[in-house]
């Protein structure tokens, strides 16, 4: 009596371990970036990239698009942009004494630039929706800021009657679609760009952006 007890009991905690791990399998796994570059999603500001404000506009929502920080703010939208120059070394010194290490000779130098694109003439005060939210959020040190990505966002009423619409396409970039509700005015669209040594010309039906680092 007492084995078939003992045999009962073995069952029993049999069953409840194998429902336990069903039960695993079924939970959400835990919010893990999928896409270690950031590319695709427009990522919720919680305070994280409050250094690119510009004064009053306060950045909503960012890209990190190919290694270039895209913010969007109510006026328009920041690109910081950066590029690694690595400056050989020769010095003397070093022959004499064998020669200097690869890292002697190499001296990295970053620089960084921000362009800004932004909307003139429009609406201070327009809302900024979004959609498509990530299924992951994306971590930044501190708790505070893990902020959901979105797929795309909306600048309601940029323009009366106008509104601006932010995608990422696969091919990487940011791309931006002016929808014209009833009683639109086109001509009220206006933009502008400004960095230091920003030079602007036209190619073909493109707009081609250039600076120091790069276009």
């Amino acid at each position: 009596m007492n084995r078939e007890i003992q045999q009962r009991f073995i069952l029993f905690y049999v069953l409840i371990f194998c429902s336990m791990c069903s039960l695993g399998q079924t939970i959400a796994k835990p919010f893990i970036s999928e896409d270690i570059f950031q590319t695709r999603f427009f990522i919720e500001n919680k305070g994280q990239f409050n250094a690119f404000d510009q004064g009053k506009c306060k950045v909503k929502y960012a890209v990190d698009n190919n290694g270039d920080h895209v913010y969007f703010n109510p006026n328009g939208v920041v690109w910081n942009i950066n590029k690694i120059v690595m400056d050989s070394m020769d010095n003397d010194d070093d022959k004499e004494h064998g020669g200097a290490t690869e890292e002697d000779q190499e001296k990295r130098t970053v620089l960084e630039d921000n362009i800004s694109m932004n909307w003139l003439g429009a609406n201070p005060n327009c809302t900024i929706e979004s959609e498509g939210k990530s299924k992951h959020y994306f971590t930044y040190g501190e708790a505070q800021y893990s902020s959901y990505g979105y797929e795309r966002i909306t600048y309601r009423n940029l323009y009366p009657a106008i509104d601006v619409v932010y995608t990422i396409p696969e091919k990487g970039g940011i791309k931006y679609t002016i929808m014209l509700h009833k009683g639109a005015d086109l001509g009220k669209v206006r933009f502008t760009y400004a960095g230091s040594d920003v030079l602007i010309r036209q190619e073909d039906d493109r707009l081609i952006i250039q600076n120091d680092i790069r276009d």
